[in-house]
């Protein structure tokens, strides 16, 4: 076991909450899952192996994390995001060549609804929300389900603003590798890496608890696998997040789970105007109610310690 421990600094940055439409809301925070692609796109390019490969290993045992180092806003910047049903019915009408590229990217179980419905609407544009009801009317629930949460998203996404950030991965590899990625969230949120350190096995404290008032300087899950794995005793915000396991098995909705964050909400005057601003704050306090792994180490690009609770199924 290692931590592998970065300070990052991105101007916009944006990483979906899951379940979001229309709108998509970014996590302040961006959850274990995002960290855990960009450590495995890193993996993946230093030991010259396949992302699927390197994602494989970067989930097993292993948990990340963030914690925010300078206030975080709402930008004011919301993107309109091409989706794949906008550039339909252009192309089904364009070329045969670029009608079937289009509908390759549908199962053969929906295409028929597709065409019929791109015929359909020819004249008067695409609405996603009329596709969706299509599907849902000829009981394809499945595919249903699985547009409306993945293809599509949702038709604009909205992004936040931090100074810099702290981010880490407790990784179970035994190979070292650079941190090497220049996203994290969606692909219009570049990142640069400011400084980054390695903490050794040696250097790691881990204790085991199963209740009692525990404290963290990174978000705590509330809800782990279902169930109610901890309660809260400050006032902090509440996100939904996604853990490791969610890059492997996107439609398991288990892999999902609330967390408190490090941060408190409050609205300052900048430049005669009232603005929402989330604070962080240096510890938060739960209440376990389910076996978690404390893991403390002395961060060396920090100069502090560091603690963090880790669902103890996540790491076995």
């Amino acid at each position: 076991m290692r931590v592998i421990e970065a300070i990052i600094s991105f101007p916009l940055f944006s990483v979906r909450l899951p379940e979001a439409f229309q709108v998509a809301e970014s996590n302040l925070l961006p959850p274990p899952s995002t960290i855990c692609g960009a450590f495995a796109y890193s993996y993946a390019n230093w030991c010259g192996i396949d992302f699927e490969e390197a994602l494989n290993k970067m989930v097993k045992n292993s948990w990340y994390f963030a914690i925010p180092l300078s206030n975080i806003t709402y930008s004011s910047v919301i993107l309109r995001r091409n989706r794949l049903l906008d550039k339909i019915s252009v192309a089904l009408f364009k070329s045969p060549k670029d009608k079937d590229k289009i509908l390759g990217k549908f199962p053969q179980d929906v295409r028929s609804i597709v065409i019929s419905y791109m015929q359909r609407t020819q004249r008067r544009g695409i609405y996603v929300r009329e596709f969706l009801d299509a599907l849902h009317a000829s009981h394809n629930e499945y595919y249903w389900r699985w547009y409306e949460s993945k293809v599509f998203d949702a038709m604009y996404r909205r992004y936040v603003s931090s100074v810099k950030m702290y981010i880490a991965g407790i990784v179970n590899v035994e190979e070292f590798f650079p941190l090497n990625f220049s996203r994290l969230g969606d692909t219009e949120s570049y990142v640069s890496i400011v400084s980054c350190s390695v903490i050794e096995n040696d250097e790691i404290g881990i204790q085991e608890l199963s209740s009692g008032t525990v404290e963290t300087n990174t978000y705590a899950p509330l809800t782990y696998r279902d169930n109610t794995f901890s309660l809260p005793i400050d006032r902090c915000v509440i996100q939904k997040m996604a853990e490791p396991e969610f890059l492997l098995d996107r439609r398991s909705r288990r892999y999902l789970f609330s967390a408190m964050l490090p941060l408190q909400q409050a609205v300052r005057e900048v430049r005669g105007r009232s603005i929402m601003v989330f604070e962080p704050v240096d510890v938060i306090r739960v209440e376990l109610k389910q076996k978690a792994k404390i893991i403390t180490y002395n961060s060396k690009i920090l100069g502090r310690e560091v603690k963090v609770i880790v669902p103890s199924e996540a790491m076995r």
